[in-house]
């Protein structure tokens, strides 16, 4: 399963396109049109996924989400509130404007 939040490029780009409660799509470089969901960041795998990642080689999550797309595989899930990553300058300035109550961008 895949979190996903409705961003239509808002505060990243979109990289995911969904379809009821499954991904259709995902791409970090080639974006459609119908992509208008991002990647939360949160995954949940069982463990028969562990069969699909080649042994004694890298193998980033950007190659396994096609997979399981094309296998029907990868479930969505809406997370209806913008996550805040930390991993900038600017994330964390957005997110301690967000807790101090001055984020305007929701």
């Amino acid at each position: 399963m895949m979190t996903v939040y409705k961003n239509y490029d808002h505060h990243e780009r979109s990289n995911t396109s969904i379809s009821g409660d499954m991904v259709t799509g995902y791409s970090k470089n080639g974006r459609t049109a119908e992509m208008v969901y991002v990647d939360y960041g949160a995954h949940v795998f069982r463990k028969e996924v562990l069969e699909l990642i080649p042994e004694n080689r890298y193998f980033p999550l950007e190659e396994l989400f096609p997979v399981l797309i094309s296998q029907k595989q990868l479930l969505a899930y809406e997370a209806r509130e913008r996550f805040y990553e930390i991993g900038s300058m600017q994330g964390i300035e957005e997110f301690s404007a967000y807790i101090r109550g001055k984020d305007d961008s929701i």
